[in-house]
């Protein structure tokens, strides 16, 4: 009694028979402490996955099949939706006007022949605006005639189909001649100290002639411009501001003063050029910023912005069916809220310990605001587009139309891409898919854990790139640009060259410790953790036996259709295909059964020759009752270690059996990473041995 009473070890018979029952049953009911309190029929219209995976595996498929189901109609109304703002024109209106803007080359007064991008210093700006932005803004000419044939009103647009909203304008932002502190000693040398931009550092006073908004300085609310975050700081929208004229002579008049009384000088910390267009062919906005940041340490850092909207819908077939995806988008949503109300409900806080879970509240988070934004963009544009675009004879702001627009697709991008994420919690279609999800889900704890490791000393080399190499290497000018730089490494994306030219002596050895340290040890950490939990995971569900899945579910679904349609046949050999693999243990699962109740190699060996078993010979039910019977009667070949359990005489599939088969298969050890367990196991078992001999 005593023995049984201590034995952990189930006969691989007893867990063959279970086996079998469970398979054909599909019964594999699951228990989970602290949830017990819970288990009651819960509603057929709005049981979830989560809730079903505490009932039997028959329930847990068809709701994860119906979930899938949902959830894929829900993906394809998502993307219906959000394409519909996008089109591949867009690309192709940006890349026209980044060639009529940014790639246009000039002259310098110094005879220096540039684009804007290569713009490094105050004196190139204004030819770029004389050249190039006076030149394109103002069209008067076709293209093609030697006379120089003037274009009607008409076509007198950028590539003659871009009509410019509002006038184009420049603004800068200043700061204090007196906004930083000169040293005693450099105090001859310096009459005037300009620091880096900031809000307490910049000048809101007048300057030069003081008679127009080029030189008086006008808030953010009069400018109508959000702030801008730079290169170097974050520029308010306040500033000093003068807008294109209505003809190319009137502009080229105005720049002329400017330039003149020096209306770029040393103060000088920001400079943006904004302007708009719309392109009635396609009914497309283009907006353009121009952006130029002057540092303190002189020159000049060239950016720039183009983005394309689409604010006018067009009235066709599309417009209407998008009013409809819209609305089945809607009824969606309210059903995932209420689903996963009642969830809540269901599990109040244990709803909680499930990752899927807060991954559905976030998606519902996110999904409630992207509705409430997108409803309010539409009637800000409503309300706000078209006065904007009627005003011709002065400049038309358009950052608070541009900030929603972006807050709305940006929230929406990240709602489509959390959506397919989700799609990852129904894949377990088969045996495979199920295998790699759950590596993955085993492998977390260990990868959260090594990662602590690695960032540590990937901080710490990003820390020493910029201490070392900060001030000539511009992936390393700042610590945040030090991690990027070296996370680029991982595509090749590194200036070595930079480095070296940096310091001959540590640049060499700062990238070739780099590349040894967390490429050829830290990495491959990673996937050694990947590839140990894919074997233990493998190794547990070989122990555990095939088990139904979504695929099987699908399998039976389409066997019914064949049927329907009149192809039985079909049908039936499909299902007897099934149950064959549903059925039948394979060579490499008799041997894990035996190797786990503690029979040596030699005596299963001896076992497989007796009752001819091959690793391409199947073993059915029926099959192994015939060799249990046989094995009954103590055969000398096949003889059980002392100490270990008897085999049972009832192979009734009961719960407190299942129980005891669970607590089997974790106990066991299947791999060869585990035979220290196991032997482990077999000293206890000697031990437990020698204490009943004590008693005795």
């Amino acid at each position: 009694m005593m023995e049984q009473k201590k034995g952990k070890v189930n006969s691989p018979f007893e867990e063959s028979e279970n086996f079998y029952k469970d398979l054909k049953d599909h019964k594999f009911k699951s228990k989970l402490k602290g949830y017990n309190f819970r288990l009651k029929n819960p509603n057929k219209f709005l049981i979830t996955r989560e809730i079903s995976r505490y009932y039997d595996r028959e329930t847990y498929l068809k709701t994860s099949l119906k979930e899938m189901i949902i959830h894929i109609g829900f993906i394809i109304i998502l993307c219906l939706v959000t394409h519909s703002g996008t089109s591949r024109i867009q690309y192709f209106y940006s890349k026209a006007m980044t060639g009529l803007f940014i790639d246009a080359k000039f002259s310098t007064l110094s005879g220096e022949v540039l684009t804007y991008r290569k713009i490094t210093s105050l004196d190139h700006i204004w030819p770029y605006i004389d050249e190039v932005l006076i030149g394109k803004f103002y069209w008067s000419h076709w293209y093609s005639q030697d006379d120089q044939a003037y274009v009607s009103d008409d076509d007198a647009n950028m590539l003659y189909s871009n009509r410019l909203i509002g006038r184009p304008r420049i603004r800068q932002v200043r700061v204090k001649n007196d906004s930083c502190e000169i040293p005693n000693d450099f105090k001859l040398m310096f009459t005037a100290c300009y620091a880096e931009y900031s809000s307490s550092a910049e000048d809101k006073s007048d300057f030069g002639p003081a008679n127009s908004t080029a030189w008086i300085y006008n808030s953010a609310s009069d400018t109508k411009a959000h702030s801008y975050d730079g290169e170097i700081s974050t520029y308010g929208g306040g500033g000093y501001y003068i807008d294109f004229g209505a003809t190319k002579d009137e502009s080229r008049e105005s720049f002329y003063i400017l330039n003149k009384n020096l209306w770029l000088d040393r103060a000088t910390r920001f400079l943006v050029i904004d302007f708009s267009t719309y392109n009635a062919n396609i009914q497309f906005f283009c907006f353009v910023k121009l952006i130029f940041e002057m540092p303190p340490s002189g020159g000049v850092l060239s950016f720039y912005e183009i983005e394309t909207h689409e604010f006018i819908r067009s009235l066709n077939f599309w417009s209407y069916a998008l009013i409809i995806f819209e609305v089945i988008f809607v009824i969606y949503f309210i059903y995932f809220v209420v689903q996963e109300v009642y969830e809540l409900y269901y599990f109040r806080w244990h709803y909680f310990k499930h990752f899927w879970n807060w991954m559905d509240l976030l998606l519902v988070i996110l999904t409630l605001v992207a509705i409430i934004l997108y409803v309010y963009n539409n009637l800000y544009i409503s309300n706000n587009l078209m006065p904007l675009i009627e005003s011709d004879d002065t400049h038309q702001c358009f950052d608070a139309l541009l900030y929603l627009e972006d807050a709305v697709q940006n929230l929406i991008a990240f709602i489509v891409f959390l959506n397919w994420i989700k799609l990852l919690k129904y894949l377990a279609f088969n045996h495979s898919l199920y295998l790699m999800q759950t590596t993955i889900r085993r492998a977390t704890k260990d990868i959260l854990c090594f990662s602590v490791i690695f960032f540590t000393v990937f901080i710490a080399f990003a820390q020493l790139g910029h201490l070392l190499f900060g001030s000539q290497v511009a992936s390393f000018r700042t610590f945040a640009k030090s991690i990027f730089g070296l996370l680029r490494t991982v595509i090749g994306d590194l200036d070595y060259r930079a480095l070296e030219n940096s310091n001959h002596l540590l640049g060499p050895i700062f990238f070739f410790a780099y590349i040894f340290f967390i490429f050829f040890v830290l990495v491959n950490m990673y996937l050694a953790i990947i590839i140990e939990t894919y074997c233990e995971v493998r190794a547990d569900i070989q122990a555990g036996g095939t088990k139904p899945h979504i695929g099987d579910l699908i399998g039976q679904y389409f066997n019914k259709f064949l049927k329907m349609i009149g192809l039985k046949k079909l049908a039936l050999a499909r299902e007897n295909k099934s149950q064959r693999q549903m059925s039948d243990n394979t060579y490499q699962e008799i041997r894990d059964l035996l190797n786990r109740c503690g029979y040596s190699e030699d005596e299963i060996n001896s076992f497989f020759a007796k009752y001819e078993i091959t690793e391409d010979r199947l073993i059915n039910a029926e099959e192994m009752r015939k060799i249990l019977t046989n094995v009954e009667d103590k055969s000398p070949k096949v003889r059980r270690k002392p100490g270990l359990l008897p085999i049972p005489q009832d192979f009734d599939t009961t719960t407190s059996k299942l129980n005891r088969k669970i607590d089997v298969l974790e106990y066991a050890a299947l791999t060869a990473f585990n035979k220290i367990d196991t032997i482990l196991d077999k000293l206890e078992v000697i031990s437990n041995i020698k204490k009943e001999r004590k008693y005795q």
